[in-house]
Order: structure tokens, then sequence, then C-alpha cells
């Protein structure tokens, strides 16, 4: 099995583990919340033949209502992660997680885990309590993301209103977390962020979800409405893809059609993803790649992502 970059790993840190169970059980937007330890990380690195996994925390982040809970708890993940890396600097890269919906904490949060914790870039969520990235309240942290080139991975999360009795009891990630990516990436191609901010390396993940199926829609009802200075397209290609979860073959083939190859990174999203449908993705991924593909989208893509 080819070596690897993961760029779509999940970790928990002890403050990350007990605001989740204060505040939710054992439950994380409708699934069981996983097991995770140093030594099952490995396990699965071993397994799969990862190098290094950039780790960054999953949905729901840690914003339950509380200021001084929601700002400690990012400043114990964060420094958890980088002694993680500090013990294993080969093996992880930690994407620090910011007190949302707090502007200036997160200011100050990514100035901390920019200079003094070293962390290698940062994770935001689809929204913070309903304002969509791309929304006027975070110009100032994507402008101060943007100061310092930063690499920031999006993950998914729950609406912050479900419509009642639709899809009632699935997980979010069954669906939610789909439509979720594709309406906070549309937001900032709309809104212009996008190429306001083209020093922000922005992953998107789980093979865009739905922005290859509706780029074509947007490139042209763009036009329409006659949105000014929209370049659909472009923004799409300049954006980073992991292909986590279920892409291949479908997502994958569609993915290649708005972005080449050099933006396109392996993510194996562990532990919500067993190690038996990590592996048994990774080989057909081997396959459909062959080799000159292999490495450059299981390793190559990344590293040089993150030397920019």
């Amino acid at each position: 099995m080819k070596e690897k970059t993961d760029m779509h790993g999940h970790y928990f840190p002890p403050a990350y583990r007990h605001i989740l169970e204060r505040h939710g059980g054992n439950v994380l937007d409708g699934a069981p919340i996983p097991a995770w330890s140093e030594e099952l990380q490995f396990q699965l690195m071993e397994e799969l033949n990862i190098r290094c996994s950039v780790l960054s925390l999953s949905s729901p982040h840690f914003h339950f209502g509380d200021r001084e809970e929601t700002v400690q708890t990012a400043r114990l993940c964060n420094e958890y992660g980088a002694e993680l890396k500090t013990k294993y600097p080969e093996r992880f890269r930690i994407m620090a997680s910011l007190p949302f919906p707090y502007i200036e904490e997160c200011l100050e949060e990514i100035r901390y885990c920019t200079d003094t914790l070293k962390t290698d870039g940062f994770a935001l969520q689809t929204h913070f309590c309903g304002d969509y990235l791309g929304s006027e309240r975070m110009e100032p942290v994507m402008q101060s993301l943007n100061r310092i080139k930063a690499a920031v991975v999006l993950h998914p999360t729950v609406l912050a209103k479900v419509p009642e009795n639709v899809n009632d009891g699935l997980p979010a990630a069954l669906l939610e977390y789909f439509f979720d990516t594709t309406r906070a990436v549309t937001n900032m191609i709309l809104r212009g962020t996008l190429r306001k901010y083209q020093d922000i390396r922005f992953i998107v993940p789980h093979a865009g979800a739905f922005l290859t199926l509706l780029s074509d829609r947007l490139d042209v009802l763009g036009g329409a409405l006659h949105m000014k200075d929209l370049d659909v397209m472009g923004d799409l290609r300049r954006l980073y893809y992991d292909i986590a979860g279920v892409s291949m073959p479908k997502q994958f083939g569609l993915l290649e059609k708005i972005t080449d190859e050099s933006h396109i990174l392996y993510g194996s999203d562990s532990p919500f993803t067993p190690l038996k449908l990590c592996r048994k993705w990774a080989i057909e991924m081997e396959e459909v790649f062959g080799r000159e593909k292999s490495g450059q989208i299981f390793r190559d893509n990344a590293e040089i992502l993150f030397r920019r």
C-alpha cells in the first residue's frame, strides 16, 4: 500500500471529549463518539501506511453558549495538539481550532497558535451559530488568516435550524454535512471571499460535496443574475479538496472536471470511518490513480501545500 499523508483525520483532546460529554453524552451529530487515543491513531496509520496525519477537530467543535468555556476549551485543545506534534514531529500536523463566535478571542487564538504553538493551520466549521463562512461578521478572521497565508481545513456541521420531521433521526453525516459544505463554499464564492483572500489555502472535505454537480449551474445563473465579478470556475479550481469518505469512483471523476490533480488530497476521515472501510477505499484509490497519480494525491500534494 502506498505511503500517505492523511489530510482528513480527527482527534479527541481530553478537553474536547470532556465538553462533548458534558453537553451531549456519547452522541455527536447523531452518531456515537468513536474511540480515539494515540495508540489507536498509530495503529490506523500503520495499517494504512500513513506517514503523516493532519489532525483537526470534527463537528460540533466546542461552542455550547458559554464564552469562557468556549475560549478555554479552544486553548486546551490547541495546546494538546501542539504537544502531540512536539512528541512526534514527523508524524503529525495540527490544525488549530478557534473559539467562534467570539471574534476578538479568535484573533488572539490565531496569534497564539501561529507565534507560540507553531501549529500548521486552522480548522473552520461551515458555520458558527448560523453565520456561514463568507459572512461579513467573519471578515476580521479572514483578514488575519490571509495575512499569514494560512492553510485552512473546512468541516461541515449540523444546521443551525433543522426543519422539523425532515430526515428525523438520521446522523448529520449522511446528508446534511454535504449540503452544509456546499452552502458554505457557495457563500464564499458569491460574496467574493475566495477572490478577496487568495492567500488562504482552503481545503474542502469529502471531494467537494455537491459543488461539482452545482458548478455549472452556479456559473451560469451567477452571470444571469448580474452578480458582479464572479469567477465561479476559477474559485473552484484554486481550492484544495480531500477525498475522504465515499468519493470513489463518481465523485472523484467529477472532481477532476473542476480542478487539476495537484489540488486533490488523500483523506481517511478516521476515526469516524472504520479502518476496514478506510483500507477498502485506499485500495480502490490506488487502482484508479495508477502509479503517477498515487504518489501525487496520496502524499506529494499535501507536502507541497504545507511548504507553501
